[in-house]
């Protein structure tokens, strides 16, 4: 396995652990009373983005030359860091 299949490999088994986390944040979404399901849907709507942008850069990896993959890997990590930021962020604001 190549480095940028393990790279791949390991960035898809993050986004997946950020789906579920986002996932679990929509049934709170739906259980919450009005005013809290628009801040939760706000929220959701960020996440999702940031998660496609994470989506599209993995994508434009696995199209990449050898050469290239590293540079846009390093996008990729900058993404994943927001998005995880951003995921840890709304899972506190909501606890409370």
């Amino acid at each position: 396995m190549s480095k940028r299949e393990a790279y791949k490999q390991k960035a898809d088994a993050r986004l997946e652990e950020w789906e579920n986390q986002i996932e679990s944040l929509k049934i709170k979404a739906r259980a919450a009373d009005a005013d809290a399901k628009i801040v939760y849907h706000d929220k959701l709507e960020e996440l999702q983005s940031q998660k496609k942008a994470v989506e599209t850069r993995l994508s434009e990896l696995s199209q990449s030359g050898e050469k290239a993959w590293e540079e846009i890997a390093s996008g990729i990590d900058n993404a994943l860091m927001d998005l995880d930021r951003s995921t840890q962020n709304a899972i506190q604001q909501f606890k409370q």
